[in-house]
């Protein structure tokens, strides 16, 4: 067996996973570089969303917990609605990251049936980079996974195992990037 892009670390297999840490970590460093200095998170995914926080961190941000919405079964629908609370508060932020490309397009909904407009007003980012992530408008700022390294690694990996079953189960993490699109700009002053 070899995990893709899934760590279960009780098991004790073979595994290629990108690092999604460091590109969270990334993705918090440029939109800091931008101005950002209120960055709200949607997701569910408690490793993603804690390696936001850690970026934020890093950068020498404050976290502010009323800018962090964990949704408990992610949909589309649940990211607008996110989106929305996010955007009522007395101090909102100027930029979201949304743990993946699916909620991302949520928060873009969101945000633009509020009447703002992207980059201009909110700043939206998304991981995984999907097809959709490069066709919806605006484009969207995500963090990209070396999806066919990571096949290519783990059919290798897969194979070896099956000519040495015996051998010392690899862990192996491959980087990301984040993928510069039309979704975020530079803060706005509130």
């Amino acid at each position: 067996m070899v995990l893709v892009d899934r760590d279960l670390p009780q098991m004790d297999v073979d595994r290629v996973l990108a690092d999604n840490y460091k590109g969270a970590q990334d993705l918090v460093h440029y939109l800091a570089t931008l101005g950002h200095r209120r960055i709200g998170m949607i997701g569910a995914n408690v490793r993603r969303l804690s390696s936001f926080k850690d970026g934020i961190a890093k950068a020498g941000l404050e976290f502010d917990p009323k800018l962090e919405v964990v949704i408990e079964k992610p949909s589309f629908e649940m990211a607008v609605a996110a989106t929305r609370k996010l955007l009522k508060r007395a101090h909102p932020p100027t930029a979201i990251m949304a743990e993946n490309d699916l909620l991302a397009v949520g928060v873009l909904n969101g945000a633009l049936r509020t009447g703002l407009h992207i980059p201009d007003d909110l700043s939206v980012t998304g991981f995984d980079d999907v097809p959709l992530a490069a066709y919806i408008f605006p484009e969207l700022t995500t963090v990209s996974q070396p999806y066919d390294l990571m096949a290519e690694r783990a059919t290798q990996c897969l194979l070896s195992r099956i000519i040495d079953s015996r051998m010392t189960p690899v862990s192996e993490i491959l980087p990301t990037r984040v993928v510069v699109r039309h979704s975020t700009g530079p803060a706005q002053k509130r």
